[in-house]
């Protein structure tokens, strides 16, 4: 027992800190700037890590990478949003019989992506105009897609190459 609590412990550390390298790190070049893939691991900790540690991984290392990077005052809210993207991907995930199928999974992403352009939205409302929020939604919206498209095609295939269990 001990063992698989210290296992869960390790591998939620390791899901934050792949979090925290993959935002700041990763980054996608788009047309106008780039998008960060910190919400792959996001996706990736919900599926593979129980409720509580998936919450954790994915709050503490994106907000870490907004403390590292300069936007502390993101931190807050980071925290907020990214914990709730976990829980929403396995509500919705817990809905279907199948879980490692390409729909379910599809849909857990995108629906556990919607949190964070609508989170971050409601944050900026204290900071910024309805113009610069507009754009950032626009902006954090593609970025979810990324990440949704690119998490969903990497569960697929470690769950067909049994990589991860």
């Amino acid at each position: 027992m001990k063992q698989n609590k210290t296992m869960q412990i390790v591998t939620t550390a390791l899901f934050a800190a792949l979090t925290l390298v993959a935002t700041l790190f990763i980054r996608v070049p788009l047309v106008i700037g780039y998008v960060n893939l910190g919400d792959v691991f996001v996706i990736l900790s919900a599926f593979y890590l129980k409720k509580p540690y998936c919450i954790m991984s994915a709050a503490v290392g994106s907000a870490l990478a907004d403390v590292l990077s300069g936007y502390v005052f993101y931190a807050p809210a980071t925290l907020v949003i990214k914990g709730l993207m976990p829980i929403i991907f396995i509500m919705v995930l817990n809905r279907f019989k199948n879980k490692t199928s390409i729909a379910p999974l599809s849909l857990s992403a995108f629906c556990c992506e919607i949190i964070m352009p609508v989170g971050y939205f409601l944050y900026e409302s204290i900071l910024y105009s309805l113009e610069v929020r507009i754009a950032a939604l626009a902006f954090n919206a593609v970025q979810g897609a990324v990440s949704a498209v690119i998490a969903v095609l990497l569960i697929l295939i470690l769950n067909k190459t049994k990589l991860i269990k």
